[in-house]
């Protein structure tokens, strides 16, 4: 089970590398002779940066934090990153990628799991509108968003 849920990401990502090759086999038969020929980065696209700011706490009261969750966070279009992380002793947790989002709200869907099965799996996504986006240079670099927020687990 656990494999089957990275299998969306890896799939996207094995599909975007292929896309990649294509392009750059076209680009490369369809260039006079003696020119250069394209490469990944000439066929680029402006990155953000976002980053999630993040608190597991049990939903019974609110409050009590809870260490050692694992957090997963994966892209869910275009540039699919697949991450994991866990919450520290204060029950916090901090994600940053640079994700292409060709212009699109970027989505990233959030998983908390407790190894130690005495919470229920959370699962969210967290959406980026393109106008949170600030602080970009106009060039490949379009700026950066950040959200903040709590998951609140149920005991099992």
């Amino acid at each position: 089970m656990e494999l089957y849920k990275h299998s969306a990401c890896i799939a996207q990502r094995i599909a975007q590398m292929a896309v990649w090759g294509v392009l750059l086999l076209f680009a490369d038969s369809c260039a006079p002779e003696g020119a250069d020929v394209a490469t990944p980065g000439d066929i680029a696209s402006p990155t953000n940066n976002y980053t999630l700011n993040g608190k597991v706490v049990r939903a019974a009261d609110g409050q009590s934090v809870i260490p050692d969750i694992l957090i997963e966070v994966c892209v869910e279009k275009n540039n699919p990153v697949a991450d994991t992380l866990y919450t520290d002793a204060k029950g916090l947790f901090v994600w940053t990628g640079a994700i292409t989002t060709f212009g699109d709200n970027a989505k990233l869907r959030i998983a908390a799991t407790d190894a130690a099965g005495k919470y229920k799996k959370y699962s969210m996504v967290i959406e980026f509108d393109t106008n949170e986006i600030s602080q970009g240079n106009d060039t490949w670099f379009l700026g950066e968003a950040e959200k903040s927020f709590t998951i609140k687990l149920e005991e099992n």
